[in-house]
């Protein structure tokens, strides 16, 4: 789709959540979850819903182009929700894991809401 913003080493694009590297992040996001938490507890939004006009999907991906992090945001009349948020192998990578959550609302702002 294209590219939003660039910080530190990573850039914040919107993606396609039906792409299979992005459909094997999303996967793994559920099976950690659901580890996690109990059935009732967990309200994961499917890859059919992930791909709705009102959703952007977006990656972190490093210069070597590995993705590295997920969340969606669904946009609604007044308002938006991140879900889905989700950062993958950090073990060298602290940098990026500590400002990835605060990165996301600043890649947000080229969204606009319909009024």
């Amino acid at each position: 789709m294209g590219k939003l913003e660039t910080m530190l080493d990573y850039t914040i694009e919107v993606t396609n959540p039906g792409e299979p590297s992005v459909v094997t992040l999303i996967e793994e996001l559920d099976a950690y979850l659901t580890a996690l938490y109990p059935a009732e507890s967990n309200h994961l939004a499917s890859i059919e819903m992930l791909c709705q006009p009102h959703v952007r999907f977006l990656t972190a991906r490093t210069e070597e182009g590995e993705r590295i992090a997920c969340a969606s945001c669904f946009l609604y009349d007044s308002y938006a929700e991140l879900k889905r948020i989700r950062s993958y192998a950090f073990a060298n990578r602290k940098s990026i894991r500590d400002t990835w959550i605060c990165d996301l609302p600043k890649s947000m702002r080229p969204i606009t809401f319909n009024s």
